[in-house]
């Protein structure tokens, strides 16, 4: 069998308040949307992106490779601190789902593992949508 050309997930999180209606569905995806919406400041989706896993395993660890990514980035490249910032704060305030996810490419399943497509897509104005 050969190995796809890309693989890309996407998932969502619900928002705090479909979530609070549900306590089952808050006990299962409460912590991690309190990680995609940067709401835990010591660790939360944006840092991990930009430096990586603060858990015993991570990405880095699993492939064998230190350049897990190069940084949270855009079209226009790199984010500086302050672009970080601020999507931190509009993922946090939004009262929409947060969707999220990957893209790999072919490379990752080659023997020198790369994953050069870690990133972060921008929160739309409001974050109602």
């Amino acid at each position: 069998m050969s190995s796809p050309n890309v693989v890309c997930q996407i998932y969502f999180l619900d928002n705090e308040q479909a979530l609070a209606k549900n306590p089952l569905r808050e006990e299962k995806y409460g912590a991690k949307r309190r990680f995609y919406s940067c709401k835990n400041s010591k660790y939360n989706y944006v840092d991990y992106v930009q430096d990586g896993s603060k858990k015993p395993l991570d990405y880095v660890d699993y492939s064998g490779n230190s350049e897990k990514s190069t940084g949270v980035f855009n079209a226009d490249g790199l984010l500086t601190k302050d672009q970080r910032k601020s999507i931190k704060k509009a993922l946090s305030e939004t009262k929409s789902v947060i969707w999220h996810g990957f893209t790999v490419n072919n490379s990752f399943y080659a023997t020198d593992i790369s994953f050069p497509g870690l990133g972060i897509c921008r929160v739309p104005q409001g974050g109602n949508h």
